[in-house]
């Protein structure tokens, strides 16, 4: 057995130990790495350590053994290092294998739309799947350029992709991070940009300028449900000086998409993995409600126009 060979998902290497994880969540069970796997984490360990020791970056991706991983590095008490890796599961799929209702993909996929486009939900839950797919869908239906900036860099963007280009760009925290590479993507006019996650208040500040101001937005965000996704991103654009985050949200947003996905379990081993998404659109039926709502912070509200919009595809 190798390590790419192993059912893992998260691989933690400390001074003197490794261990990893079969599944994601609080209740992932903690195993001990393979004794015959010892010498293959080594070399992974060693490379881990050169990379960190180039950049000194916090997070960067490498590939090892036919395998992408993203890698987080920190110093433990005894200023020894410590990476986790989490192993890549993002892959670029057509957009009508993700599972989001037809309105939702056209409205997306449309060369006309612009505004923000929020994909929400917990780690793996296929978010940067589904954003890279929408982007590299998009660049081959309608042409033009984009940018894809991500920390790190997890789907290989950058090249032609039919009638469009997409340029990946990596993101460096002592350069500014998210924020700054966005700010640059603005003035070089490039309408659709992927951002590859709001967390800090200077990317949800810029993030929601470019939505009003005719650029097309596609990013993701750590959220449990629709209205929790729109009230992250507010909050976080507020701590960065917007006045009002609620308003320029409400202005600005084209959609919103919460995913999870529904793992067999132990009853149901066979079961497929299958995604379950709520969505939010803002360019159809009833947008100036929702608009209101979101403008005046009545977020809990946004659960029932996802419902609505659900049963009016469903009837359609």
């Amino acid at each position: 057995m190798s390590l790419a060979n192993l059912n893992m998902v998260d691989l933690y290497i400390g001074h003197g130990y490794c261990d990893y994880t079969a599944s994601v969540g609080d209740d992932a069970v903690r195993s001990l790495l393979p004794a015959n796997l010892t010498e293959e984490v080594e070399l992974l360990a060693a490379e881990c350590a050169r990379l960190y020791g180039a950049d000194v970056q916090p997070e960067f991706a490498l590939e090892f053994g036919g395998v992408r991983y993203r890698v987080t590095a920190t110093m433990d008490v005894a200023n020894k290092a410590v990476f986790v890796l989490n192993r890549a599961s993002a892959t670029l799929r057509k957009t009508s294998t993700l599972g989001h209702p037809p309105h939702i993909r056209e409205l997306i996929l449309s060369s006309d739309t612009s505004g923000l486009v929020l994909l929400a939900g917990s780690p793996g839950s296929g978010k940067t799947t589904a954003a890279g797919s929408y982007l590299v869908e998009r660049l081959e239906r309608n042409g033009g350029r984009a940018w894809a900036i991500e920390d790190p860099p997890e789907l290989m963007l950058d090249g032609e992709h039919g009638k469009g280009r997409c340029t990946q760009v990596p993101v460096s925290r002592r350069a500014g991070g998210y924020g700054e590479q966005l700010i640059r993507a603005v003035r070089a006019r490039i309408k659709t940009i992927l951002i590859g996650e709001i967390r800090d208040p200077l990317t949800a500040r810029e993030v929601v300028l470019a939505s009003n101001n005719g650029h097309l937005i596609i990013s993701t965000i750590h959220a449990d449900t629709v209205a929790n996704a729109c009230r992250r991103v507010i909050e976080l654009a507020e701590g960065a000086g917007i006045t009002n985050g609620a308003a320029m949200l409400a202005d600005g947003l084209a959609a919103v998409i919460h995913q999870k996905l529904q793992r067999p379990d132990a009853v149901t081993p066979n079961r497929p993995v299958a995604v379950i998404a709520r969505t939010l659109s803002l360019r159809h039926q009833g947008t100036d409600a929702i608009r209101s709502r979101i403008r005046e912070s009545r977020l809990d509200l946004l659960q029932q126009d996802v419902l609505e919009q659900a049963n009016r595809s469903s009837w359609q």
